[in-house]
């Protein structure tokens, strides 16, 4: 947060605890995320991730996002794969910007 209000941003963090997988996949383990956006345009200035190996697989989607300056929106409105053993219905990103959507 001080390094986005350092740059000229008006940020805001929040966080959320999801599954990795589908709740019925063996091996389903809980993820912890930590998103900084901007109040101001809902733009995603950073992420972090606690969790099983596998959530590699979100912190680069999150470090994309950030690249090319996304929005939470523009994260809410992905396409990101289902498949159970990767991921739940409702992606922990999706996830993450659907909360993020009442804190922009």
């Amino acid at each position: 947060m001080d390094e986005a209000e350092k740059n000229g941003f008006n940020p805001v963090k929040y966080q959320l605890s999801s599954l990795n997988r589908a709740k019925y996949y063996p091996g389903s383990e809980q993820m912890n995320s930590i998103i900084i956006a901007s109040k101001d345009n809902g733009r995603i200035l950073g992420a972090q991730i606690t969790g099983p190996l596998d959530s590699v697989k979100r912190i680069d989607v999150y470090s994309t996002m950030i690249y090319n300056k996304m929005t939470v929106k523009d994260a809410f409105n992905l396409d990101l794969a289902y498949a159970p053993p990767f991921s739940p219905v409702y992606d922990p990103v999706l996830l993450a910007a659907r909360v993020g959507r009442k804190h922009v």
